[in-house]
């Protein structure tokens, strides 16, 4: 070691692969400090290497995390901001004992928290209201997970200020909370927030209508549009650049109506419960034209999609910018036309008016009834061989099995060959 600056060994230790799920002596930083001595004294005297750790509860009586561990760990990291994980996978008793040390170890450096992640799916936390009560002046990601406790509690980290928070995922968000004067988070300065469950559509506008930077943003909406009236006003979101979304068709269509995403790259759309409504064509056409935007990428999940409805949906210009395409509809579509088959004939030719021809990967997985592997083939050929984007990435997986001949597998060696990542099952 005699012969490197110290800064440079200190970098390399840097550069060394952590545990990601529980400190262990098999990676680093640990596994340094069995090296020799020398190695030892200077791992102990690097602060960086400490400031990050993630504390796992498993199953079992002999995975209790070592407590006394993670208290000389985070006293390593001297000074610096820390960023700490929490995460429990079973709701017995001692494993709710568990965490609570391990928060509450925690709290004992909450004036360095820089990014706080817990995951406790447990039924009963009576003390987590209390140890979140702390002042956690240069907090930047806040990810709590607590299904089963009130949210009340989640939010004391917010009685303080947390100027330079910037992140925020919670289970749940009424809008109650947000207008109480007492929760100091920085709304309008927050440019990435996650709300597992968002009682109403209205409660998902007037956070957007608070979060004038966000630029990515996950709801899972729970219940239907009521009978109740509500006086929705129209929310444009100029930052938002990712957006997914869980929720009914019905409730999907007034989200759509009231919302505008100029910069909206990216969506996600899962359905959910099904509530014997459909996809939401006209409101969606309506919204694309209205936000003027130019999608990148598109999900859909399990989204009530007919046919009829896809043909014209992927024919509008604010699509044509698409290069991610990823289906996944596990509905069994016998009263519908199922719109799954209608993808591959639609963006096969290849013309002056191709449809999506920026295209760079397509992922379907669902019913593909009345598509066989020579129609796939053929588009993938080409879409290879034409005058716009080639497909880097084809992966299809069909509920109904697919009938490969040799002729096909031959096929699919060769575009594999020239670099097209294929995948057909």
């Amino acid at each position: 070691m005699s012969f490197l600056p110290t800064e440079l060994w200190q970098h390399m230790f840097l550069l060394c692969p952590t545990n990601n799920d529980y400190p262990s002596t098999s990676s680093a930083p640990l596994l340094l400090c069995h090296v020799c001595s020398a190695w030892r004294a200077l791992a102990i005297s690097t602060p960086l290497l400490w400031r990050s750790i993630t504390v796992a509860i498993s199953l079992g009586p002999t995975v209790r995390p070592n407590l006394n561990l993670v208290s000389l760990w985070l006293d390593r990291s001297q000074k610096l901001p820390v960023s700490l994980a929490l995460s429990q996978s079973t709701n017995s008793d001692a494993s709710r004992d568990i965490a609570e040390e391990a928060l509450r170890i925690f709290a004992t450096h909450g004036s360095r928290w820089q990014r706080l992640d817990l995951d406790l799916p447990g039924m009963q936390y009576p003390w987590i209201g209390q140890v979140l009560n702390i002042h956690a002046p240069v907090l930047e990601e806040f990810h709590v997970r607590a299904y089963h406790q009130p949210v009340d509690d989640l939010f004391k980290t917010f009685w303080y200020s947390t100027p330079r928070l910037s992140s925020i995922t919670v289970s749940s968000l009424p809008i109650e909370l947000m207008m109480d004067p007492e929760i100091q988070i920085p709304w309008s300065r927050l440019l990435d927030v996650s709300v597992q469950s968002v009682p109403s559509v209205h409660t998902a506008l007037a956070i957007l209508s608070e979060c004038h930077c966000l630029q990515v943003c996950e709801f899972r909406i729970e219940s239907h549009v009521s009978d109740e009236v509500v006086h929705f006003v129209t929310v444009c979101s100029n930052a938002l650049r990712e957006l997914r979304l869980h929720i009914q068709c019905v409730d999907f269509g007034v989200f759509l109506e009231f919302t505008v995403f100029p910069a909206l790259e990216f969506l996600a759309v899962y359905g959910v419960c099904p509530d014997l409504s459909y996809w939401p064509h006209d409101q969606f056409v309506d919204h694309i034209h209205r936000s003027n935007t130019h999608l990148k990428t598109l999900k859909l999940h399990t989204a009530w999609l007919w046919s009829p409805q896809f043909s014209t949906i992927f024919n509008q210009p604010a699509l044509q910018s698409l290069t991610k395409l990823i289906i996944d509809d596990d509905l069994d579509w016998d009263l519908m036309p199922c719109f799954l088959p209608v993808v591959i004939p639609l963006i096969r030719d290849i013309g002056t008016n191709s449809l999506l021809p920026r295209l760079e990967v397509l992922e379907i997985a669902g019913y593909l009834s009345g598509i066989n592997a020579s129609a796939v083939l053929d588009m993938a050929e080409a879409r290879w061989t034409g005058d716009i984007a080639k497909l880097k990435i084809l992966r299809l997986h069909c509920c109904s099995k697919f009938e490969l001949t040799a002729n096909h597998r031959l096929r699919m060696e060769n575009l594999k060959k020239e670099g097209l990542k294929l995948s057909i099952s």
